[in-house]
């Protein structure tokens, strides 16, 4: 491969490091995994709904029409819900367009295909199938259509083939929600999350960092796999 982020040393270090540690983990809970039906990452859960703003509202004057108690209610209830979530500056076109744009230019087979959001509640979600272990999933604000958080879930099976595949999908995710950060920059990313490093314990990784206004969060999780987060840190 000729792409930059593939001549990285901490690319390969980080491709070499994973592999090794998600194939000792898939030996030992492979008849765990025989054991157990297969289950398919979900997309995001929608948000626990907001309770609506009871506060006393203004009276109208004596020649408005007061609007109907259902759509006062509803419009209570977004503004109130809109005002929970932050977002990272994409809407779901947006960041498939720059998610697939990265995959190109890293010569990677990652693609974005069909990117359906489904509504919700509170929140409206995603989730599409890169490969038979990772998947992309989303939540979307209704307001304004923009993103409240995008996130790699999944794993590997142990072969080089998945482990670079789980390793450029984070990759890919930050070079779409910061396109500015150099090659350089994507590698302080995956050192200071602990991706790099003696003795990388893949099932102790829970930590974030921020760069340029997006959250970045890693984690790990028995039943799931990995966690890649993108988010907005000024989320209350």
């Amino acid at each position: 491969m000729k792409s930059q982020i593939l001549k990285k040393w901490w690319f390969w270090v980080i491709v070499v490091v994973f592999i090794a540690a998600l194939a000792n983990n898939n030996n030992s809970e492979k008849e765990k995994a025989e054991a157990t039906p297969k289950q398919q990452p979900a997309a995001t859960p929608a948000a626990t709904e907001p309770p609506v703003n009871t506060a006393a509202q203004k009276e109208p004057a004596a020649t408005a029409t007061p609007a109907p108690a259902d759509t006062k209610k509803e419009t209570e209830k977004k503004e109130t819900a809109d005002t929970q979530f932050g977002n990272i500056g994409l809407t779901a076109s947006q960041f498939k367009s720059a998610f697939n744009k990265a995959s190109a230019e890293f010569k990677s087979d990652l693609k974005i295909g069909n990117l359906k959001v489904e509504d919700g509640a509170v929140q409206n979600t995603f989730s599409t199938k890169l490969t038979e272990y990772l998947y992309v999933n989303g939540s979307v604000n209704k307001s304004n259509g923009k993103l409240r958080e995008v996130y790699i879930l999944g794993s590997g099976d142990g072969t080089p083939k998945s482990g670079a595949d789980l390793m450029v999908s984070f990759g890919l995710i930050v070079t779409a929600t910061n396109p500015d950060l150099s090659a350089d920059e994507r590698g302080t990313v995956f050192k200071e999350l602990g991706l790099i490093g003696d003795n990388v314990d893949i099932k102790k990784l829970d930590k974030s960092i921020v760069r340029k206004n997006i959250k970045y969060t890693i984690k790990y999780m028995d039943q799931i796999g990995f966690m890649f987060i993108a988010s907005d840190p000024n989320e209350k």
